[in-house]
């Protein structure tokens, strides 16, 4: 069978594939690279269609990424309006019309708007495509790139002929060698700078886009390769002498001269080969640069370059307009992009388009692997290319803008930007946004180990002796899928120092690279180990290196968290002995149907599963993921002492501080909310429901009913929340991308009971409306994550911007929480959310969305009140309710909820019942087995 027509088939089919997901899934995240892949590698796809369909294939670079981008564009996304107030972008646009204004003042023939459309195609639309996308789902996978080029160059080697145009030069059929030259160094760039690319597919696509470039013999695109490359190394390579990193260098010292050596054998064992390759080589022009005196290309070139030079001075600031210097179909242009704008559109055109190129430079600066592209793809154009067909700079122009981080978190691992040992890093502490700086990943991930493990179990003489660790648990090994600064990692960072201080030996493992807590657990003495994953990345060498870990360190308990750990713990315990194995999820849903196969398929190798909330255990059973006998509910803990209820004076310094940071008034009620700007946590819904509160003022609601009440219950005045009166004016409807619509009016309002299910009967007279409820309360949300930009457009729409302060990043939230009077949540799903135990270890009272763990929190009508999920209306009820008790009784509200949860979520409370766990005889290599309780054992009172 032809080989073509194999290829071909699957390439119809992969792409058919892909826009069907499109269609179908517009929920799905997009990855942007797919994109970025096609348009670049066009030549391939326009060479496998042309097989079939003979003619012009360009308008499949338009139609074929046009449907995902229509996806993200009619998706209520941002990207519209971020495009539009994009500065960059902007500078291309200008860039752009002034090229089709000068078409006015160009001969009649010069073939200006061709170029001016090819470059728009080929690289404006493409760029623009793949900026939506991005900025919609936030995914951009290098590796999904080096694919397409890796499949470029099989195509190139594959397919390429040797043309009478372009003797010894192989090109593809209908193509150009320097084009072709072009793409597979390109590829060597990407695979040479970009993280999160495997291995294989790295050495492949070098491997192979090598060989192909250099089948073209093409010199300038081969010459710019070398000079970005080498300029970008030399600053990276500075950068790391300044932040003193060469350390980790002299680990590769004996490597260089065994390459240094084999080199040089291969290359004396071949050395006829190569002298006679380089003779007849174009690029051996590199070794004797005096060649291209008579080198009749050259000379043409330059006396083209001179021409431009020449209309440059006759039309100083306007030129001769795109297209008088030459048509693009005529290969007789300057070859050089510089003189080329400057000939064609002077002073004017060169300064547009030189700060246009300058800020896409920029916006790139701690990308390295878009820096090398920028000025390659430049170098390229300024060496053998012209303003219409040399488009890669436009298009890696428009990526730069879009991957620059605009106020919101850039992917780490594969979608994660820079040049190799660079990290970029955003993450999560106690589902805060806590930010970590840019600086590399120590050299060494292992902290020194204490002298001896004894003297560390004497240092600990406060614990007591039952709850100092025995023979059974003296060794134990956290594995986790990342060391985040996240709400599950915050956790079993918490349970290391805790057994630490009991005496146990710990040790840590991630799958992915450690980004946090690395400091605290070395000075802790507890070593972290990596396993070298990438995210998203499926790596089966994992499997081996965690059992060599396990083999060498051998602990007593092998304690997993999240599901991609908990899978490969489970696996790898086939490989090596694992005294008990116990596996802990973390939320109610931890990834659809497969991922609950998965577990049930790989139970039998676990000792005890245990997940952090009993709605979360109760789901696993009821859906069989795990047989009831072997599933446990250990709810996350946290240390109360750090978020002790302070002084009314202490408590009034804060607030008198944090109002004049935000400038609010001291008076205002302030609402806090903490956690990543994420889709489950339904920020939409608490901004629609605080809008409505802000509209039907909390003060006078009187018959604000929490507890059993269902949505439009609440009175203000014996007016509904649907229209809410106050003083005889409508306030305007606020409605933008999912708000809720609401009739503001204010009128007279009677104060009256706040009742949440009968707990809580708190008066609110009417007389001490002002000072019960203010009426212009503050939303605080702390937090970062890629959903702000929306989040504050909505904040606009519906008039609240004032009201709302996204305080991004903070590492005050004790102080925060001690300032503010009462805490929200919203959330779609949760597990057992770590801040919602901080909020309530705080004294605050709270309203959140009854789900997953919350409930367990959250005692309805006690220490808060929960309600219904994605309802704005009952959360806007609940908050009402809150805002209309007496200080008072909301100060007795979060002193209830303070004493639940260090009764039931204490740190140390957690650690015995785990301590409990640990304790029983596992199945190691199939003796015994954990039992869980049963599971009205395991209730309480």
């Amino acid at each position: 069978m032809n080989l073509q027509l194999i290829l071909i088939a699957l390439l119809l089919l992969s792409a058919g594939v892909f826009l069907v997901q499109c269609i179908t899934q517009a929920g799905m995240n997009i990855d942007a690279a797919y994109v970025i892949g096609f348009c670049t590698y066009f030549d391939m796809f326009g060479f496998f269609y042309k097989k079939m369909l003979p003619g012009n294939a360009l308008f499949l670079l338009i139609a074929v990424p046009l449907i995902p981008a229509l996806l993200a564009w009619f998706g209520k996304s941002r990207a519209p309006r971020a495009l539009l107030r994009d500065p960059g972008i902007g500078l291309w646009g200008a860039v752009f019309l002034l090229s089709t204004v000068s078409l006015t003042w160009a001969p009649p023939d010069s073939g200006g708007l061709t170029k001016i459309a090819v470059l728009f195609i080929h690289a404006a639309i493409p760029g623009i495509y793949a900026y939506i996308l991005y900025r919609k789902y936030a995914k951009f996978s290098w590796t999904i790139f080096a694919l397409f080029g890796l499949a470029f160059a099989a195509a190139h080697l594959a397919f390429g002929e040797y043309s009478p145009e372009y003797p010894g030069r192989l090109s593809l059929p209908g193509s150009n060698p320097i084009f072709n030259a072009r793409m597979s160094l390109i590829t060597i760039t990407v695979c040479l700078w970009a993280p999160g690319i495997p291995r294989i597919i790295r050495l492949a696509g070098i491997v192979a886009a090598a060989a192909s470039a250099l089948a073209t013999e093409s010199r300038g695109p081969v010459a710019a390769f070398a000079i970005a490359n080498a300029l970008i190394l030399a600053m990276v390579l500075y950068r790391k002498w300044r932040r003193g990193e060469f350390r980790h260098l002299a680990r590769y010292a004996a490597i260089v001269p065994v390459l240094l050596i084999g080199t040089g054998l291969a290359a004396a064992n071949y050395s006829a080969e190569l002298e006679e390759w380089a003779h007849g080589s174009r690029l051996s022009i590199f070794m004797n640069l005096g060649e291209l005196v008579g080198d009749a290309n050259f000379l043409g070139r330059m006396e083209l370059q001179r021409q431009a030079l020449e209309q440059w001075t006759e039309q100083p600031f306007i030129g001769g307009g795109v297209g008088s210097l030459s048509p693009p179909a005529v290969r007789d242009h300057p070859h050089n992009v510089v003189l080329e704008i400057a000939g064609e559109q002077g002073v004017a055109g060169l300064l547009v388009w030189s700060f246009a190129f300058l800020y896409a430079l920029w916006m790139a600066r701690r990308q390295s692997v878009l820096l090398v592209l920028l000025l390659q793809t430049l170098g390229t154009a300024m060496m053998s290319g012209d303003f219409g067909f040399n488009f890669e700079y436009v298009m890696f122009a428009f990526l730069a803008l879009a991957l620059a981080p605009a106020g919101r978190p850039v992917p780490v691992s594969d979608s994660g930007l820079g040049c190799v040992k660079e990290t970029e890093a955003w993450a999560y502490s106690s589902e805060v946004a806590v930010a970590r700086a840019s600086e590399p990943l120590p050299d060494v991930l292992d902290p020194p180990r204490p002298v001896s493990f004894r003297a560390e179990y004497e240092a600990s003489p406060f614990i007591p002796e039952s709850r100092r660790c025995s023979r059974k648990m003296r060794k134990m090994m956290f594995l986790l899928t990342g060391l985040n600064y996240a709400g599950a990692e915050t956790q079993v960072v918490q349970l290391c120092r805790g057994f630490r201080e009991r005496g146990c030996q710990i040790e840590v493992v991630s799958m992915l690279e450690p980004v946090a807590y690395l400091e605290e657990l070395g000075a802790m003495g507890i070593p972290v180990h990596s396993l070298g994953m990438k995210k998203g990345v499926p790596d089966p060498r994992a499997i081996f290196r965690l059992r060599r870990l396990v083999a060498k360190l051998r602990p007593d308990i092998v304690h997993s968290h999240l599901v991609h750990a908990n899978l490969l713990a489970r696996v790898t315990r086939l490989f090596v002995r694992m005294p008990r194995l116990i596996c802990t999820a973390h939320n109610r849903n931890e990834g659809g149907r497969l991922r609950e196969l998965l577990y049930r398929l790989t139970d039998p190798l676990c000792d005890l599963t245990t997940n952090v909330s009993r709605d979360a255990v109760d789901r696993y059973i009821e859906r069989r993921v795990v047989p009831a006998r072997k599933i446990r509910y250990v709810p996350n803990g946290i240390d109360t002492a750090q978020f002790r209820r302070r002084t009314e004076r202490q408590r009034a310094e804060l607030r008198s501080r944090l109002a004049r940071e935000l400038g609010v008034s001291e008076e205002a009620f302030l609402w806090l909310a903490a956690g990543r700007l994420a889709p489950e946590k339904d920020y939409r819904t608490m901004l629609n429901a605080f809008a409505l509160a802000i509209a039907a003022p909390s003060a006078t609601a009187a018959n604000a009913t929490a507890g059993g009440t269902s949505a439009g219950d609440v009175t203000v005045g014996g007016t509904t929340a649907d229209d809410v009166t106050a003083g005889g004016a409508t306030a305007a409807e606020a409605n933008a991308g999912g708000a809720i619509a609401v009739d503001a009016t204010a009128a007279e309002a009677t104060a009256g009971d706040a009742n949440a299910g009968g707990a809580i009967a708190a008066e609110a007279p009417a007389a001490n409306a002002a000072q019960c409820a203010p009426a212009s309360p503050a939303l605080l949300i702390a937090g970062i994550g890629t959903e702000r930009a929306e989040l504050e457009e909505l904040c606009r729409s519906l008039g609240i911007e004032r009201q709302v302060h996204f305080l991004g990043m903070r590492r005050d939230i004790p102080e925060l929480m001690a300032a503010a009077d009462g805490y929200v949540m919203s959330s779609l799903w949760e597990g057992m959310p770590i801040v919602l135990l901080e909020a309530a270890a705080s004294a605050l009272p709270i309203v959140a969305t009854d789900v997953g763990g919350n409930r367990e929190v959250v005692r309805d009508g006690e220490s808060g009140w929960l309600a219904a999920p994605d309802d704005p209306r009952q959360l806007c009820e609940r908050m009402l309710a809150l805002t209309a008790l007496t200080p008072l009784a909301r100060r007795e509200m979060g002193e209830r909820g303070r004493r639940y949860v260090e009764e039931h979520f204490e740190l140390e409370v957690v650690l015995d019942q785990w301590a409990d766990i640990y304790e029983q005889p596992g199945r190691g290599h199939g003796r015994g087995r954990l039992e869980s309780p049963p599971a009205a054992a395991a209730e309480e009172a």
